[in-house]
């Protein structure tokens, strides 16, 4: 099943020009402006917003130490190792389960939904929708290994968060 959902949303061998340069943007570009976003609203934010930022810091760092220890304990291919599919964004044969991708940004969207900041989890639950589709669209992750890091980084975010909650002051 997970190979039959995946080969309905790669973009196949002829993807639309404009939808592969969109998947694109988000798999490469967006990351790095959310990074950048992030920076700039720790520098330049208030006290709240650099605690929330503290809080995705520290739960991301844990999530890739969780992700590393999952693919280096219970490794799984990535589709183009399996000859399943197109590639369109060139990668590394690494773990394909968790994904990164999906596992941090779903750190930021749960982190700010969990402190009812809806604004901005909503617009980081809209970037993990994109950036997830476009992991799949590009060839480089089966469906599972998106949920999978969806899931862990919404764990690791809640954990996080109920651990710092009282010691960073946050209401909640």
């Amino acid at each position: 099943m997970n190979e039959s959902v995946f080969l309905l949303i790669n973009a196949g061998s002829v993807p639309n020009p404009l939808v592969l340069n969109i998947a694109l943007f988000f798999s490469k570009i967006l990351p790095y402006l959310v990074m950048a976003a992030s920076a700039l609203a720790f520098i330049f934010g208030g006290r709240q917003q650099r605690r929330y930022l503290l809080i995705i810091a520290i739960a991301a760092s844990g999530a890739a130490l969780l992700s590393w220890l999952i693919g280096y304990f219970a490794y799984s291919p990535r589709p183009f190792i399996d000859s399943v599919g197109e590639l369109w964004l060139a990668h590394r044969d690494t773990a394909s389960f968790p994904s990164n991708h999906a596992l941090f940004i779903s750190i930021f969207a749960a982190t700010y939904l969990i402190f009812r900041q809806w604004l901005l989890g909503g617009l980081f639950l809209v970037l993990a929708l994109g950036i997830s589709w476009s992991r799949v669209y590009l060839g480089v992750h089966y469906p599972l290994d998106i949920v999978g890091g969806v899931v862990l980084g919404v764990l690791v975010a809640l954990c996080v968060a109920a651990l710092l909650r009282p010691v960073l002051n946050l209401p909640g």
